[in-house]
């Protein structure tokens, strides 16, 4: 009859995705934009989904997820999926939790904390999405590379941005602990908690892989080997055993003593300061002021 409640059916298909999940709300804002990749003709739609309480601090979202799809695309590969989406949820789970194509963002106290979320769970679908590590196992091979490649994306756009501070800060504070608590970044990740877990699943090997590309690879090689190994593993579940030798195997570099001093054991970094030398920075970029902004922002409802 007439009162009758009309209904269609959707499909939604990915290849190649281990996870997901599907998020709905009829009082949504939705965005809509365009991301193209600098070495590809393929074109991936963005897409957020905000609530009209948090509009104004989601005003920008289209444009981090550009952002954040274009800059990590330069270090693991091209993004193979057709869509990069970011949802507005409350949740406890910490800030946010990634799905391969999508990520639920918890309540952010401001912009550069949303942006800072997003980027990260963006990352997420090379580290745990493409390459689909053992998280439980090996967390850092999932957080710890992820952050490392956010903090590289950091710096395009802040001289000093929460993530720069945060992992000197944390591998300091690590670095602080009584002995008997550390424990190598290898231990399984189940039997870690506390300071010690966030330390050596994000702070510990993103400074790592920090200081193999500063001074001991140089950006050039270690910027190829790095993705050299995202291309040779996607989907297909690397160890950390796979990590270690695509890196010295892309580069030609034997890196045994590295890896085993960071990643096997809880010895201290010994550095000498030998000298100082002053610069200045240029001034930090603004959400005023970015590289991306453009037209490719496109208002749906």
């Amino acid at each position: 009859d007439s009162l009758s409640v009309k209904l269609k059916t959707l499909h939604f298909h990915q290849s190649n995705v281990h996870d997901f999940a599907w998020f709905a709300d009829k009082n949504w804002i939705v965005r809509k934009g365009n991301l193209f990749l600098s070495d590809s003709t393929k074109k991936i739609i963005l897409w957020s989904f905000y609530l009209p309480k948090n509009a104004e601090l989601w005003e920008n979202s289209i444009e981090y997820l550009h952002d954040s799809g274009l800059e990590y695309s330069r270090f693991y590969g091209d993004y193979p999926y057709n869509h990069i989406s970011a949802v507005d949820g409350d949740m406890s789970a910490g800030g946010g939790m990634e799905y391969p194509n999508i990520t639920v963002i918890s309540r952010s106290g401001s912009e550069d904390l949303l942006e800072y979320v997003i980027m990260h769970e963006v990352g997420h679908n090379w580290f745990y999405g493409i390459l689909g590590t053992n998280e439980r196992d090996h967390t850092w091979m999932d957080e710890g590379l992820n952050t490392f490649v956010q903090s590289l994306t950091q710096r395009e756009y802040y001289s000093d941005g929460p993530l720069r501070r945060g992992t000197a800060e944390s591998i300091v504070n690590y670095m602080r602990m009584p002995k008997d608590m550390l424990r190598p970044i290898m231990t399984n990740s189940e039997q870690i908690a506390g300071r010690e877990f966030g330390a050596n699943a994000y702070a510990k090997p993103a400074a790592a892989l920090s200081v193999l590309r500063e001074t001991i690879m140089g950006h050039e090689i270690f910027d190829y080997s790095f993705k050299e190994y995202a291309r040779r593993w996607a989907f297909k579940h690397p160890k950390p055993a796979d990590f270690f030798r695509t890196m010295e195997d892309a580069s030609s570099i034997d890196l045994d003593w590295f890896w085993n001093g960071w990643f096997f054991t809880t010895d201290h970094v010994d550095i000498n300061l030998e000298g100082v030398s002053w610069y200045v920075l240029s001034e930090p970029k603004t959400l005023s002021d970015r590289r991306f902004r453009s037209n490719y922002v496109e208002a749906v409802s």
